[in-house]
C-alpha cells in the first residue's frame, strides 16, 4: 500500500473515531440473506488476499451484517493473524478499515481491538511452567512466530488510524451488538469516539503492547517483535513519531 493511500485512509477512520457518521457508502437496500452474511464470514476468517479485497469491499458495501456483527468481529481477528505477505496485509488493512468506518468504534474497532491486545499479550506463565523444556521452548517459538505475524498487520492499522491505544479497547463479552443494531451503552462508555484525544499521554497501540511483553520478559525473548515494530515504523513513516526517551523506554523494559 503506498503512502497516499495510507494518507487517505488515515483521515478518514481518524474522522471515524472523531465520531463522523456515514463515511462509508451502503447500499440502499442491504442483502441479509444467511448464506451470503455466513459465507462473508467464513471467507474473511481464511481467505483475505490482494485479489479477494474488491470483493470483500463490495460485500461490506451490500451486506447487512449488523445481526452477525460478533461474528464478524472474531472472524476479523483470525482472519488478521494469518496474513503473511505486504498484500495479503494491505488488504486486510482495507478490508478491516472499511468495517470501521461502516460500523465505528463502539460496534466494531473496540472489540476487535481487545482480541489483538489479547493476541499480543504476555504468555501464561503457569501454563508454560507446567510443560516441559522441549515443549516450552516449543511454545514460545509458535507464539513469537505468530505475534511477529500479528504485530506487522498491527503496525499497519495503527499507522492508518484504525487502532489508537489499549484505552479505545472493549471486552467482546461486554458487547450486546449480536442481532441488535447498536452496541449497548456500557460498550458505547468504553469506546467512546475521541476518548483518547483527551489523554495525550496515551502510548501507540503496538507500542502499548510492546512494553507489556518486554516488562515480563526476563530472558529477553520478545526482543525480535522490538526489531520488527521499530522497522515496520521506520518503513511506514509514522503519524504520531514515537521520541526518543519513549523508545529508551520500552527497549528498557
Amino acid at each position: 500500500m503506498d503512502r497516499k493511500r495510507k494518507r487517505e485512509l488515515r483521515d478518514i477512520n481518524s474522522r471515524v473515531w472523531a465520531g463522523e457518521t456515514d463515511l462509508f457508502d451502503v447500499s440502499k437496500s442491504l442483502d441479509s440473506s444467511l448464506k451470503k452474511n455466513t459465507a462473508f464470514i467464513k471467507r474473511i476468517r481464511t481467505a483475505i488476499t490482494s485479489a479477494s479485497s474488491a470483493t470483500f469491499l463490495q460485500e461490506i458495501r451490500s451486506l447487512s451484517l449488523h445481526k452477525y456483527l460478533s461474528e464478524v468481529i472474531s472472524a476479523s481477528y483470525e482472519g488478521l493473524c494469518r496474513l503473511k505477505t505486504p498484500g495479503e496485509i494491505a488488504a486486510g488493512v482495507e478490508i478491516v478499515s472499511a468495517l470501521h468506518q461502516r460500523f465505528g468504534p463502539t460496534e466494531f474497532t473496540s472489540y476487535l481491538g481487545w482480541l489483538i491486545g489479547r493476541g499480543l499479550s504476555t504468555p501464561d506463565k503457569g501454563q508454560l511452567k507446567s510443560l516441559g523444556q522441549e515443549a516450552k521452548e516449543k511454545e514460545e517459538k509458535e507464539r513469537l512466530t505468530r505475534q511477529r505475524v500479528l504485530l506487522k498487520t498491527v503496525t499497519e492499522l495503527w499507522l492508518v488510524g484504525v487502532l489508537r491505544s489499549l484505552e479505545d479497547v472493549a471486552r467482546p463479552e461486554d458487547a450486546t451488538v449480536k442481532g441488535k443494531e447498536n452496541a449497548g451503552p456500557s460498550a458505547a462508555a468504553k469506546a467512546k469516539p475521541g476518548k483518547s484525544d483527551k489523554n495525550t499521554d496515551a502510548e501507540p497501540f503496538p507500542l502499548e503492547v510492546l512494553k507489556d511483553l518486554l516488562g515480563h520478559d526476563k530472558e529477553h525473548a520478545n526482543l525480535p517483535l522490538v526489531v520488527l515494530f521499530r522497522e515496520k515504523l521506520r518503513l511506514g513513516c509514522a503519524r504520531n513519531q514515537i521520541n526518543k526517551r519513549r523508545w529508551a523506554e520500552i527497549c528498557q523494559g
